[in-house]
C-alpha cells in the first residue's frame, strides 16, 4: 500500500470518528440513523472490503455495516448485472472473493 492510500485511509478513519463519537451514539453510522452521508462513503467502504485495506476495528466495523445493508447489498447486486467489456478501472492489484457480511 502506498503512503498516499495509508494517508486517505487515516483522514477517512478521523473523518468517520468524529462524526460517529459526535453524533452517531451506538448506532453503525455517522450520524446515527443511515443517512446521505452513509450513501456517499458507501462505494468508499466497497473498495475497503474488495481490497481488504487495513483499517482501524471501529473503521471496519463501519465498512462491515455498509456490507450487511439491505439497501447496499441490492445495489451491488444491480451493478453486477452490467459488465464492461474491458474494466475500464481495473488495478492491477491483488484481490480476491467479494467479502460477505461479518
Amino acid at each position: 500500500m502506498s503512503d498516499a492510500v495509508r494517508g486517505d485511509l487515516d483522514r477517512l478513519e478521523t473523518l468517520w470518528n468524529t462524526a460517529r463519537t459526535r453524533f452517531g451514539g451506538e448506532a453503525p453510522w455517522l450520524f446515527g440513523a443511515y443517512s446521505l452521508a452513509d450513501v456517499f462513503f458507501a462505494p468508499v467502504a466497497a473498495r475497503i472490503a474488495g481490497y481488504d485495506l487495513p483499517v482501524s476495528p471501529p473503521a471496519r466495523a463501519y465498512v462491515d455495516a455498509h456490507m450487511a445493508e439491505p439497501n447496499f447489498r441490492t445495489w451491488r447486486a444491480e451493478a453486477l448485472k452490467v459488465s464492461y467489456d474491458p474494466e475500464p478501472y481495473a488495478i492491477d492489484l491483488p484481490s480476491g472473493p467479494w467479502p460477505a457480511p461479518r
